[in-house]
């Protein structure tokens, strides 16, 4: 029987760069034997027993009675819960699609439901895992991700490529002291980005390395594998994905549009529109992303995981630095591979003409190198006798 191997990593169904990493993790995993899921801790609270909700009675009483708040106001709190949450995997519909036929997981709505002698490892990672952030935003504690629920478990604990999102700690002083703690516990740690090297010190764990993001230990054909032959293309040659839209992006998207003679296409949901009729309300699948980069000859963006995609595709790009997303993650990816000049921090004619006119190329070597490094790394701490 393969042993097991649970993936801790941030809950994702719309974001494609959190989709495929948790794929890729898993893909890599599995191809060095181990039986592989994501623990997929839901970021909704579980629905109420029968039990529950008689005992909730006396509850809301205390709150109408003694406090003096409305019943209206629980009710539209509670409406407003329900509404967003449909809204968030409305536009998941086809997202999910793609989750659930090829990420294998453990649905749970605490880490309590989980059992010590399932798992032969936890590997941690990757994505902005240990951003306390943007692990609050799914619901979890940033101890979590360090593995507090499994801290009496005889297990490997393994950090592959975990990143922090920024290049400061953005920590409380008490956070810094438990996941510190939780830290040392640790068989091997790893991070995504060269900063990420200098916030482990701070917590007290001095032998944190480097790696890539799992998504670049897969290879391209890896990902075409997963677009059907007979895929509609995409209406467009200039793949624009962006986060957060400002007016430096869209002068960046005209001017590219206008000197390569390029026509912008978009592949995601657009936040503003709230009515399930419209096709730009729903996340378009998977698939449809990374056919964007198939048929791209340009891509701009202020995401990480396209730049990591444009490279792995070979398309060139400039990637627009998203400060409150982090601009770290980028700088480790793109000083690798040799792509520094093309990150922007507004719109810079002088530069946007010095990007389109210098040949787009990658240090791939590197990569490879890398991919070697990591592979290493991998099957050297996953190998090795488990500590007790």
């Amino acid at each position: 029987m393969k042993k097991k191997i649970g993936i801790v990593t941030l809950h994702a169904v719309t974001n494609y760069g959190g989709i495929l990493q948790s794929y890729a993790m898993q893909t890599v995993l599995e191809r060095l034997d181990f039986d592989v899921e994501k623990i997929e801790h839901s970021m909704w609270p579980k629905q109420l027993s029968i039990w529950q909700k008689i005992t909730r009675y006396p509850y809301r009483w205390f709150i109408k009675r003694v406090l003096r708040q409305d019943d209206v106001e629980i009710n539209a709190e509670q409406l407003q819960y329900n509404k967003k949450k449909a809204r968030y995997y409305n536009r998941a519909t086809f997202t999910m699609q793609f989750v659930e036929k090829h990420i294998k997981r453990s649905n749970i709505f605490s880490y309590s439901e989980l059992n010590s002698n399932d798992y032969y490892a936890l590997v941690v990672g990757s994505d902005q895992i240990w951003r306390p952030q943007y692990v609050r935003n799914v619901g979890m504690d940033i101890r979590d991700v360090y593995l507090q629920f499994a801290k009496s478990w005889n297990v490997k604990r393994i950090a592959y490529a975990a990143s922090f999102g920024k290049d400061v700690c953005e920590y409380t002083p008490d956070e810094i002291k438990d996941c510190g703690e939780l830290l040392k516990k640790f068989d091997a740690v790893s991070v995504r980005e060269s900063s990420g090297i200098e916030i482990c010190k701070l917590l007290g764990r001095n032998d944190a390395c480097r790696m890539i993001d799992p998504t670049l230990l897969l290879s391209k054909e890896d990902y075409c594998n997963l677009v059907p032959q007979d895929y509609t293309e995409n209406e467009g040659d200039l793949l624009c994905y962006v986060l957060d839209k400002t007016t430096d992006i869209t002068m960046v998207i005209d001017y590219v549009a206008r000197e390569k003679d390029l026509v912008p296409f978009e592949v995601i949901a657009h936040k503003n529109v709230k009515s399930k009729g419209s096709k730009d309300y729903y996340q378009p699948p998977v698939e449809k992303w990374l056919k964007g980069f198939m048929d791209a000859k340009f891509v701009i963006t202020d995401s990480f995981h396209a730049c990591v995609f444009a490279i792995i595709f070979g398309k060139p790009f400039v990637v627009i630095a998203n400060p409150d997303r982090g601009v770290a993650r980028y700088q480790t990816l793109l000083d690798m591979t040799g792509l520094s000049d093309r990150l922007l921090y507004d719109f810079d004619k002088q530069k946007i003409d010095a990007i389109l006119q210098t040949p787009f190329s990658p240090n791939m070597s590197k990569i490879e190198e890398e991919k070697i490094r990591a592979m290493a790394y991998l099957r050297n701490q996953l190998m090795k006798e488990r500590n007790n």
